[in-house]
């Protein structure tokens, strides 16, 4: 787990009322799909060759 996710996670585990929480979680949420997003795109992009 990157920083910035503990950091959103442990945000959410100190929320004080369920609003909180859910505010946290939704950036937690969101932050996950970026960097999911960031590294499908990686794994997906397919190698470029140019013949010499």
């Amino acid at each position: 787990m990157r920083v910035i996710e503990m950091t959103l996670l442990c945000s959410f585990l100190l929320a004080l009322d369920s609003q909180e929480q859910e505010l946290w979680m939704t950036q937690l949420q969101l932050c996950s799909r970026c960097l999911l997003d960031g590294s499908s795109k990686v794994h997906t992009q397919t190698p470029t060759h140019t013949p010499h």
